[in-house]
């Protein structure tokens, strides 16, 4: 079964973003142990057209087993020159009445988070987009996939 869901999930992801202007996609698998607090995901995003916007999603996919209603994240972009810029977000998992948000099958849930809506890139080059999670639990189960999707409005 795991080899099944492990080839569906990427095809998936790869027919949900056709025809959605994506400049980048990529998920990174979480091991069955958790995401450890040392762990980071990082994404190298090569740009090339500064002249438009573009909108960045953080992708997540957790089973019905995570302990929280929310998920913390760390993030950091790096650009070509070498700046930096760090940012905290909150993912709301569940709302208020622990019904989970997203959408999904079995206990398996799936989340497109807005973290950029209309994000212009200074110059062109490779920007790395750099997610850490932010929970207090180490490692943190239930996580199974962490990517970001990159869109050119």
């Amino acid at each position: 079964m795991r080899f099944v869901s492990l080839f569906i999930v990427p095809v998936a992801f790869l027919l949900a973003s056709c025809g959605r202007n994506s400049v980048y996609t990529h998920q990174d698998v979480v091991p069955e142990e958790g995401w450890d607090v040392d762990s980071a995901y990082s994404h190298r995003v090569e740009i090339a057209d500064t002249a438009v916007t573009y909108a960045v999603l953080i992708n997540l996919r957790h089973t019905e087993a995570f302990p929280s209603q929310n998920l913390w994240l760390f993030t950091e972009i790096k650009t070509p020159s070498g700046g930096v810029e760090h940012d905290t977000i909150e993912c709301m998992l569940a709302d208020a009445h622990g019904a989970w948000l997203g959408h999904g099958w079995g206990s398996l849930r799936e989340m497109n988070i807005l973290f950029r809506q209309r994000l212009k890139f200074p110059e062109p080059g490779t920007y790395t987009f750099t997610l850490r999670h932010g929970m207090r639990l180490d490692p943190l189960p239930a996580i199974n996939d962490v990517g970001v999707e990159v869109l050119k409005n």
